[in-house]
């Protein structure tokens, strides 16, 4: 999928698998119980990161999930995967998913800003400044 394709919410993401994923995936996945979810995290998830460009800040799907208070694309991705597994099965959707405890705006813990100095990217750690040594560690170079 290209940038201008990516699926821009939720209900999008879902009808964009059907079309992408092949029968015998499918089959596979409905098959799985959900506890087998878990171990498709390197398998179907990087498929659907990568699809649906999770990786991606500036794509559509990502913003909608950061808005809600997703902050990692492993755990977009596996809202995602959860809940096409449920619609393989038949079974009910939990409805939109919604991170608890976030500013939705800012995409922080507890409503704290931002300080620009955060790690950009999804895949890194939100509270921590990308260039920042572990606590109680000083850089070669401020000594």
């Amino acid at each position: 999928m290209t940038g201008q394709s990516w699926p821009a919410t939720f209900a999008d993401a879902l009808e964009s698998l059907d079309n992408l994923v092949p029968t015998a995936t499918k089959q596979y996945l409905s098959a799985l119980d959900e506890t087998g979810l878990d171990r498709e995290h390197w398998g179907l998830g990087l498929a659907i990161r990568n699809v649906l460009g999770l990786w991606r800040e500036d794509a559509p799907l990502t913003r909608w999930f950061v808005s809600r208070g997703f902050v990692q694309s492993d755990d977009m991705a596996i809202e995602v995967l959860r809940a096409y597994w449920r619609r393989l099965r038949g079974l009910e959707p939990v409805g939109e998913p919604l991170r608890l405890g976030r500013n939705a705006e800012q995409g922080t813990e507890n409503g704290e800003q931002r300080t620009g100095n955060e790690e950009q990217s999804l895949g890194g750690h939100p509270e921590r400044p990308c260039h920042s040594e572990p606590a109680g560690e000083e850089s070669q170079s401020s000594r």
